[in-house]
């Protein structure tokens, strides 16, 4: 092989390292979370969960570019947003904090509102109460509840909760719904906060008797909450936000983007949940004509 054959390979194949990386895909990372029946990572339903099967909707709707699963906490996420790792998500309330590091989509689903959880004997012994506010379980009842560590509650409640942490009477621990229920049923605690779709679904895997349990409506609470996701605020994240707004404009008028709403609801709940996604989501999102 002369000189010139020589300078001719190494050409081709800068040329060739130069191509690949011109058309190299960034890589976008979608973080999951034990987090049924929103993200479902383990048993024959795996995968299956409202956020898992929006994250694998919407990265069908990005070629553009590489996407990876990683299993993290709620905490985690927050994290990596704060170190200008990219990563994004589904099922993501916003807050002002969260937003100082994340830069969040229009809102893309609706969900009814959280209510408080109780075993059945607290709730007679409070006088089955329709509703009940944060104030008055905290204050007047003096109940111990716990609080999903790195989780929040929505913008309403978040700043609520957040007067009455100091009280002993109230607590946030590393711990998901499942293991919350738990902690009722042991009587570790007298409630915790959930929605009623996360609470149906720990109560059919669980096997237990839903009639030991009750759901209070939470005064301070609205009727519905709209869900958005985040991506870290990077150039990444803000590119990938874009993006992801052209497609819940494109998308979220259409039926097959409602059953994907949908989808865990029982009858009833659907039929609750259509009227505010109508009335509520669909304004609040679409762009004005």
């Amino acid at each position: 092989m002369n000189a010139m054959q020589s300078i001719r390979i190494l050409c081709t194949v800068v040329l060739t390292v130069i191509s690949l990386a011109a058309n190299a895909k960034d890589t976008v990372i979608w973080a999951v979370t034990d987090w049924p029946p929103y993200f479902i990572i383990e048993g024959d339903l795996k995968g299956q969960g409202a956020g898992d099967r929006f994250t694998d909707y919407f990265i069908s709707r990005l070629p553009e570019f590489e996407h990876k699963k990683n299993h993290m906490s709620f905490s985690r996420v927050d994290k990596e947003a704060k170190l200008g790792r990219t990563t994004c998500m589904t099922n993501r309330f916003y807050t002002e904090e969260r937003a100082k590091h994340s830069v969040f989509t229009k809102p893309y689903a609706i969900s009814l509102s959280l209510k408080i959880v109780l075993l059945k004997d607290t709730f007679l012994r409070l006088r089955e109460p329709e509703q009940l506010s944060i104030q008055s379980i905290n204050e007047n009842y003096m109940l111990n509840g716990v609080l999903e560590l790195g989780r929040s509650y929505g913008a309403t409640l978040d700043p609520l909760l957040e007067q009455y942490l100091a009280d002993p009477n109230l607590t946030k621990r590393r711990a998901n719904t499942g293991q919350l229920l738990d902690m009722l049923q042991l009587k570790r605690m007298d409630y915790f906060i959930e929605y009623p779709l996360n609470f149906n679904y720990m109560i059919q895997t669980k096997n237990l008797d839903p009639d030991k349990f009750v759901n209070v409506e939470i005064s301070e609470s609205p009727p519905y909450v709209l869900i958005w996701m985040s991506c870290s605020k990077t150039d990444l994240g803000r590119a990938v936000v874009e993006r992801l707004n052209k497609v819940i404009d494109a998308e979220i008028a259409t039926p097959d983007y409602w059953q994907r709403i949908a989808y865990w609801l029982s009858d009833k709940d659907a039929m609750m949940l259509e009227r505010h996604y109508r009335e509520n989501l669909l304004p609040a999102t679409l762009p004005t004509p």
